[in-house]
């Protein structure tokens, strides 16, 4: 029978759960992305930048990137949206307004309907490729 040191146990401990937090961190997410497909829309408080995301394997991870994108310290995620849904904003010249649609000229329509002026132009509006699992 062979003795092993308690140094070589933590040792041998600390590989296999480093390998098993590794190949969670590997496996999880692609399995994941597999099956969603979702995009966001973040603008900046001055309304001059604009962030998007899209095809990402979650809702977090959608907004995070949009976010990421808008590049500024204070940005708002306007919209999420899942495959099939698109999303899109538009904007009078005081308000935003978003809303989803199931093709982005659809989303936009939908979104300008809910503006009570005229005057609304589209800000952004996307749409997700499906999933490569569908």
């Amino acid at each position: 029978m062979r003795v092993i040191g308690l140094k070589s146990r933590a040792a041998i401990s600390a590989i296999g759960a480093t390998a098993v937090a590794g190949l969670a961190v590997i496996v999880c997410p692609a399995a994941h992305a597999d099956t969603e497909s979702w995009g966001a829309i973040a603008i900046s408080q001055d309304g001059k930048h604009i962030g998007v995301s899209r095809d990402m394997p979650n809702e977090t991870s959608a907004n995070q990137i949009a976010f990421f994108n808008c590049a500024q310290p204070v940005c708002d995620t306007m919209i999420s949206f899942k495959y099939p849904e698109c999303g899109a904003v538009v904007k009078t010249e005081d308000q935003y307004y978003r809303d989803l649609g199931n093709s982005q000229r659809e989303a936009e329509q939908n979104a300008i309907n809910q503006s009570p002026k005229v005057t609304t132009r589209v800000v952004r509006s996307l749409c997700n490729d499906a999933p490569s699992g569908n």
